[in-house]
This record gives structure tokens, C-alpha cells and sequence, in this order.
């Protein structure tokens, strides 16, 4: 008795597909870049850029403006770092606790940041 359509179906589909070619796979989006990859043009605009230094420019000049910081009784110019140590304590006998601390004054005018640090009051 020959099979009926229906077997031959059902026989079909209960093998695996054997012939069906593997699937290319395909890139869903852009390859993530990391955070210090410049594109190659952007980089040659910036090399470009720092080989073309004619010094400072006027709006960055300092002629009007102060010409360094006082902290702590001490001078800070632009364009230096200072490490001041600063006594915690103040007493006759015994140690003072000095911290030190750092003053950075940059060569030009711009924001300022503050960084701060403490200790903890069980610890003197």
C-alpha cells in the first residue's frame, strides 16, 4: 500500500534539517569604540593644531589679572604645582598632625576646582 501524503509529511518534518545552509551573521550595529579612540582625522587636526603653537593668545593673557595665589602666606604662580604642609594642630608640646597639601595654579585663566579631604576626629 503505497503512504499517503500525510505520512510522508510527518516523516519530513521529524528529521533535522540537514541540508539548510548556516546563516551569515550579520553585524546588528557599530563596533563600540572605547573613550580614547579619536577618529584619524580628528587626530591629525589636533597634531596639526600642536605643531602651529604661536604662544599664548591674547585672551589667555594674565597681564591684567593676578599673577599668583597666596595660601597659607605662600605664593603659588601660574603655571606651577606647590605642596604646602599645613598643621592640623596647633600646640606647644607634641606633634602638630602636618597634612600636605597640593596647590595646583594653571598657566591660564579658567574654572576652579576645589578638592577637599578630612579625618576623622577618634584618630588625633
Amino acid at each position: 500500500m503505497p503512504a499517503k501524503r500525510s505520512d510522508v509529511d510527518d516523516k519530513e518534518s521529524a528529521k533535522p534539517a540537514e541540508a539548510a545552509a548556516p546563516r551569515a551573521k550579520r553585524r546588528r550595529s557599530q563596533p563600540l569604540k572605547v573613550a580614547n579612540q579619536i577618529p584619524q582625522s580628528r587626530r591629525k587636526e589636533i597634531e596639526k593644531a600642536l605643531e602651529d603653537s604661536s604662544g599664548t593668545p591674547k585672551r589667555w593673557s594674565r597681564k591684567d589679572g593676578p599673577k599668583y595665589h597666596r595660601f597659607l602666606r605662600k605664593r603659588i604662580n601660574p603655571g606651577t604645582v606647590r605642596q604646602i604642609e599645613f598643621d592640623l594642630l596647633e600646640v606647644d608640646i607634641g606633634e602638630s598632625w602636618p597634612i600636605p597639601i597640593t596647590v595646583v595654579h594653571g598657566a591660564r585663566p579658567g574654572p576652579v576646582v576645589t578638592i577637599l579631604g578630612a579625618l576623622h576626629g577618634n584618630e588625633l
